[in-house]
């Protein structure tokens, strides 16, 4: 891997959002050519949240929670702002009460089928990985099973169907093309009693942090961008 580092004053200078996509950019360059072991272990803990010019009718108006983990060469991700009306039994028949009357998110076109669980818990679950602080994420039936049988509080999980995907190439060119912020993972965002105002809310925010960020800082952005 590359020397990505950046001079204090020029690091001082960028927006806290703006120096997190420096380096997830410069990671996915890194990790498109790096043995497969690198690119699962590499990828920062992070959320993209879909720039209001994104067109793409799937995932305008989106945030996504990228997975940690995830078997090279591919990023993946769920969309965390989009619950549905079906009910989590639906897809895991054995999820009973509480947890089986919950509603699904839809976590992206890809292995639409296949359920992704996030959950929190104060140590690691078996067959879960973590993303940051206190939240994991799984998706082997066996897993998924055996935690919603041991934690049958909904407050402490999300199912999503389907997620999203992609080559790091392809991601580090919609993030260079302004399609998506980048953003520190937020915990409390995954569990958003409100997620149809998440979105806006995430935007509103990305937004302040760039227009507070200096032009010095904007304009060497530019540059480690191209």
């Amino acid at each position: 891997m590359g020397d990505y580092r950046l001079s204090a004053r020029l690091r001082n200078a960028l927006a806290p959002r703006a120096w997190l996509a420096i380096m997830f950019v410069a990671i996915l360059c890194a990790a498109s050519a790096a043995p497969a072991r690198a690119q699962v272990e590499a990828k920062p803990p992070v959320m993209l949240v879909a720039t209001p010019n994104l067109g793409d009718p799937i995932f305008e108006q989106t945030v996504i929670l990228l997975l940690p983990g995830n078997p090279a060469p591919l990023v993946a991700g769920v969309i965390i702002n989009q619950p549905t009306t079906i009910p989590v039994k639906t897809l895991l028949p054995d999820a009973r009460g509480r947890i089986g009357d919950m509603v699904a998110d839809f976590g992206g076109p890809v292995d639409i089928n296949a359920p992704v669980l996030l959950a929190r818990a104060s140590s690691a679950p078996a067959g879960a990985t973590l993303v940051a602080g206190d939240l994991y994420w799984m998706d082997s039936s066996a897993a998924v099973e055996g935690f919603i049988k041991r934690n049958p509080d909904p407050g402490t999980l999300r199912v999503y169907y389907g997620r999203a995907q992609w080559l790091p190439r392809q991601l580090r060119g919609e993030i260079q093309s302004g399609s998506w912020y980048v953003e520190p993972v937020d915990t409390s965002a995954v569990f958003s009693a409100n997620p149809k105002t998440l979105w806006r809310k995430m935007v509103e925010r990305a937004q302040l942090e760039e227009t507070n960020s200096s032009s010095a800082g904007a304009s060497a952005l530019a540059a480690l961008m191209r």
